[in-house]
């Protein structure tokens, strides 16, 4: 009942999720009937195409629903988005989407001729200020994980010097075919259990007791080797078809960016410490009207802001005009961690003190370009509230630098 056309989306899409667990048949007809729209502005239905993915045959079952009735172009696209997310094999769902989307095409060959193409086009026409916009996309989950300085996910290779150690034909077919060639320690396991639980991830150790994996969320899984039905080791994270929803130029750009990752330049991840990892969250209205001090705290406990996740540029600065889904919003928040080894003065810069209410532990401290304080040992976050219209500086950039009398050391949190 709860499926019903008659229900509000949300209620329907839980509804569906939860029918998953009981009878994968009946949801995946429903899920069928739901995905034939787009989705309403405002609901992400990502996390029932997850939900089907994470049960044995959901993936196969869903696939099936989708080959009787195609789904929207929208919701076949969130669709191929998670599953690149998750990097789950699913050829069969990921072709039905792809048809969805009018853009059916084989597995790209790259032989010799192909392959000198596509090198004279990044070398023509990539540009990788263009091409670090696209590996930031969202959507195409790079993040989730590979890390630039640190920062991001850890499940797949730090990405800060791949263009000094690799050559621009082997990132290209890193892309192309992310299977064909997988680095030493990175190989993946398919692990189906004998309760119906579906496990990817990459291979961390296996022994007769147990296998351990550890994807883009979580660092380690472990699973009893008792508890498994099927077992697949080989392959990529990443899955084929990646590039799909790419044009041939934005591919040339982001192959340029890789290809310039690490190289003397603009493109060098240096070794200054500057925060890299940031999260931001929308500023709700019922909180716009409190004082700085009850805002410090909520900042601090967080419990009511729905932060995510977000990375500093490979130069260090924080794009403020990608902390915002509405393109009127005007004021931001974001946040990073500090955590403090030796306890003492430290120095800190900022590229721009304007429109900025900083809080330290909830602790609302005056932003200036040049700040010193004396913190304990241990974590601590910087909150910042931006008003985006005093700001003629639309990137913020927070740095720990050295100076006279700063006795401390202190690190910024990085990771995912």
């Amino acid at each position: 009942e709860l499926t019903a056309a008659n229900q509000p989306y949300a209620i329907r899409q839980h509804a569906i999720a939860g029918l998953a667990v009981l009878d994968m048949a009946k949801a995946s007809r429903h899920a069928g009937v739901l995905f034939r729209k787009a989705p309403p502005p405002g609901h992400d239905p990502s996390d029932l195409f997850a939900a089907f993915l994470a049960r044995k045959d959901g993936a196969q079952s869903l696939a099936k629903a989708f080959q009787q009735q195609a789904p929207a172009i929208d919701a076949a696209k969130i669709g191929l988005r998670v599953l690149v997310e998750r990097g789950v094999p699913a050829s069969d769902l990921h072709a039905a989407l792809q048809k969805a989307l009018g853009n059916v095409s084989a597995k790209r060959k790259l032989d010799a001729q192909e392959m000198k193409r596509w090198i004279a086009l990044v070398q023509k026409d990539g540009d990788p200020a263009r091409g670090e916009a696209v590996f930031r996309r969202t959507q195409l989950g790079c993040y989730q994980c590979h890390a630039l300085g640190g920062a991001g996910g850890r499940v797949g290779p730090d990405l800060s010097g791949i263009g000094t150690s690799a050559q621009l034909d082997y990132l290209i077919e890193s892309v192309f075919l992310p299977s064909k060639v997988v680095r030493e320690g990175y190989t993946t396991a398919h692990v189906v259990t004998k309760d119906g639980r579906i496990f990817t991830g990459v291979l961390q150790r296996e022994s007769a007791k147990e296998i351990v994996l550890k994807d883009p969320i979580r660092d380690e899984i472990v699973i009893a080797v008792s508890d498994i039905d099927e077992k697949r080791i080989g392959g990529s994270l990443m899955p084929d078809g990646l590039d799909q929803s790419l044009t041939d130029a934005e591919l040339a750009d982001l192959f340029r960016f890789l290809a310039e990752l690490g190289k003397p330049g603009p493109f060098a991840v240096t070794h200054r410490a500057v925060a890299r990892r940031w999260q931001h969250a929308a500023l709700p209205a019922s909180i716009k009207t409190l004082e700085s001090a009850a805002i410090g705290k909520l900042l601090q406990e967080g419990s009511t802001l729905a932060w995510q996740p977000i990375y500093a540029r490979v130069s260090g600065d924080l794009p403020l005009t990608e902390t915002s889904a509405a393109a009127d919003e005007q004021i931001v928040l974001v946040r990073c961690q500090l955590e403090v080894v030796t306890p003492g003065s430290l120095s800190f810069q900022l590229n721009d003190a304007a429109g900025i209410v900083l809080w330290i532990d909830g602790k609302m401290i005056a932003a200036q370009p040049k700040m010193s304080m004396d913190l304990p040992r241990g974590g601590h976050t910087f909150a910042f509230r931006i008003d985006l219209r005093a700001r003629k500086d639309r990137r913020l950039r927070l740095e720990l630098v050295e100076s006279a009398g700063a006795n401390g050391q202190a690190k910024f949190v990085d990771g995912r």
